[in-house]
């Protein structure tokens, strides 16, 4: 078996999804790209593993060891801002473990330094863009607006006038 990794623009990915000699491909990112991958991928009868959106879900059963599964879901939202495919956009959490849970994960995102990272140890870095910090400063407030309680962060001076946003 061979793996190969290959940077390149989409005339690069459509000469190796269409190429006879490649049996199997595997691509992460987005869906409108996924789409286009899976397309051409079955008019050559390959076999696609796609991974799309990143809109991945934590669940947490009622007999969880809450502090570990608190622990992993603020990784897995945190890690890179947020901002990796592979982010936990979603904690599906037992009832009977909700409210505990909830105050375990706003602690661990209390406790995360936002800053410059090449300052130190410093645990979130900077949003990757302006159309990024804006997208999560609406979702916030939409979803704050829509009647979610705030129970950590969502400092929105640090959205709005930095790239920089508390763990929210």
């Amino acid at each position: 078996m061979a793996v190969h990794v290959l940077p390149g623009d989409v005339a690069t990915g459509e000469a190796v999804v269409t190429d006879p000699l490649i049996p199997v491909i595997s691509f992460t990112g987005s869906t409108s790209a996924g789409r286009r991958v899976g397309e051409l991928a079955a008019s050559g009868l390959k076999r696609a593993h796609l991974e799309l959106g990143g809109n991945s879900a934590l669940i947490v059963l009622d007999d969880a060891d809450v502090e570990l599964a608190a622990s992993a879901g603020a990784w897995g939202s945190f890690l890179h801002q947020g901002q990796i495919c592979m982010t936990t956009g979603r904690h599906l959490v037992d009832e009977s473990l909700a409210a505990d849970y909830v105050d375990l994960l706003a602690a661990k995102a209390e406790q995360l330094s936002v800053g410059d990272p090449a300052t130190g140890a410093i645990a979130l870095g900077p949003i990757i863009d302006q159309r990024q910090r804006d997208k999560i400063h609406a979702l916030v407030t939409s979803t704050v607006n829509a009647g979610a309680r705030l129970v950590a962060g969502g400092t929105f001076d640090r959205c709005s006038t930095g790239r920089r946003c508390s763990p929210t």
